[in-house]
């Protein structure tokens, strides 16, 4: 015991300067109750030795306990000193995770000084080269973030769907992309998907710290000229934990709630109105001067669909793809309109009085749509509606597949009625809510029950195979990490949308879907 004891001593000393007690208290009590112990088993031993030979055979003899106590400290020290050395493995770890956090706070600080940290988050957010108007808005937002460098300011867009609220905001980002060295634009739907981009932008900044607040660390780490696009907010209350907690910066808010900037958050709120009349004919004459002769009477007509249907952009858009493809004039369009509408009537289609114009349009639309973009509409009306892989649906084309058409012919005939467009590097495609939303109703009517439920299940099983099944085992795959994160939003909308409706089959595979997903 001595001898090992004798070798840890020149350690204790070296750990205790590594180790001060003002951080590590519990480690340096050890060591001076190793040093006491082994100060008492000296003390003792000297004791023992300076009496003569017989007296101390007499006590080993009479006294047992004498032997027992040497042996006892022994015991004890060992004991003591194989706690020392986890404390200092534990010590050691911890002393290497605060280095690393000094460091990576001394590196953000580093950037944010010299100002020179950069991130463009914009998936899924494509500008509209045939944005039309909204200048008295965006000049107004160009007006108030001016005062963005010296302290936070906030806007919220809010108008009924179609409006063009994400439209404004991508077109006033885009205009101003030099101007902001971090911009990152949010799905705010709910905050699952707000909770998945944060992951993504902590990757991609080098923030993902074991255990850590993904959050927080991004919010941390902006600290420059940024500027921040929550879209398609239901509830303020979702993106409360995600505002950014820097001084300064930009903040835009687009949702349906005209309270939105009655919450604390926004400091000025836009309403965001339908075109005029007026305004809105000059849009359908920007969108389809190389189709149509701008005479007095096309002016006319214009003019009478954009009253028709109420200057939403929207409406106005699919009217004027409706228009191309038909070869229409805005006169003969607006009498195939009527005969619509007229039609619906005989068939009873109860629609809702204040949308009567926009839900005629589509159903004309849909009435003249190739089988193959009807059945995708189907199945995207239960996805997220930004940022749908087209891999979910070109991966499940053969003939084993649970698809029945072919994607690129059912995405381009809905892409030729601007029912859906391709996201800037081609890999995902997005839909417009207010569609989305309308074909869904349409497949929850009574006599549509079978077309709702087989497409649910084309859904289930493309979503199954875009991600293997989780093996609940300690070795995780991170490779599969960046997958599950792209798909997750597309579960999580199909369970909020179809878990009411859902028959038990499907219910069962919806949540074994979930578990793989985690």
């Amino acid at each position: 015991m001595l001898g090992s004891l004798a070798q840890r001593l020149s350690l204790f000393e070296k750990w205790l300067r590594l180790f001060p007690k003002a951080k590590y208290s519990e480690l340096s009590q050890s060591i001076e109750d190793i040093y006491l112990e082994y100060i008492a088993f000296i003390v003792n031993s000297i004791k023992y030795f300076r009496r003569s030979g017989l007296q101390n055979l007499l006590r080993t003899v009479f006294w047992p306990p004498l032997t027992n106590n040497f042996d006892k400290s022994n015991t004890k020290i060992h004991a003591l000193t194989e706690f020392l050395v986890l404390q200092v493995q534990t010590a050691s770890y911890e002393s290497a995770a605060n280095r690393d956090q000094e460091m990576r706070h001394l590196l953000r600080a580093t950037q944010a000084s010299s100002n020179t940290a950069r991130l463009k988050f914009i998936h899924n957010a494509s500008r509209n080269e045939n944005f039309f108007g909204r200048a008295d808005v965006i000049g107004e937002m160009s007006r108030l973030f001016k005062a963005a460098t010296e302290r936070q300011v906030s806007v919220a867009l809010h108008g009924p769907p179609g409006v063009g609220k994400s439209q404004i905001a991508i077109e006033y980002l885009y205009r101003n992309f030099n101007h902001y060295p971090v911009a990152i634009w949010l799905d705010g739907r709910d905050r699952l998907i707000l909770e998945t981009q944060f992951i993504q932008i902590a990757r991609q900044i080098g923030c993902m710290e074991s255990g850590g607040n993904h959050c927080s660390e991004v919010l941390s780490w902006i600290n420059c000229n940024w500027l921040v696009i929550f879209d398609n907010v239901d509830d303020v209350n979702d993106i409360r934990p995600y505002w950014p907690a820097a001084a300064r910066g930009s903040v835009i808010i687009t949702s349906r709630d005209p309270t939105a900037c009655e919450e604390g958050l926004a400091n000025k709120g836009f309403p965001i109105e339908p075109f005029s009349p007026s305004d809105g004919a000059d849009f359908i004459l920007s969108l389809s001067a190389t189709e149509l002769p701008v005479d007095e009477d096309t002016k006319r007509a214009a003019f009478a669909l954009s009253e028709a249907f109420d200057g939403l952009p929207l409406g106005l858009k699919v009217a004027v793809s409706t228009m191309a493809r038909r070869n229409y004039t805005p006169t003969q369009f607006a009498a195939a309109l009527a005969k619509s509408v007229e039609e619906a009537e005989r068939q009873g289609i109860a629609i809702r009085k204040e949308v009567m114009s926009l839900a005629d349009l589509f159903d004309m639309v849909l009435q003249s749509l190739h089988p193959a973009a009807l059945a995708l509409l189907d199945m995207v009306s239960f996805l997220n509606p930004k940022g749908i892989p087209v891999e979910l649906f070109e991966s499940n084309e053969s003939s084993h597949g649970p698809l029945s058409f072919n994607f690129r012919d059912g995405a381009e005939s809905l892409w030729t009625h601007s029912l859906l467009r391709f996201d800037n590097n081609k890999t995902s495609v997005t839909v417009h809510g207010y569609t989305q939303s309308y074909v869904y109703r349409k497949m929850r009517m009574a006599h549509s029950q079978s077309r709702h439920d087989g497409a649910l299940c084309k859904v289930l099983v493309c979503l199954e195979r875009a991600v293997p099944e989780l093996v609940l085992s300690p070795n995780r795959n991170p490779s599969l990490w960046e997958r599950r994160e792209r798909y997750l939003p597309h579960v999580w909308s199909l369970a909020s949308r179809a878990k009411d409706t859902m028959p038990k089959d499907s219910a069962e595979r919806l949540i074994g879907l979930m578990t793989s997903y985690g």
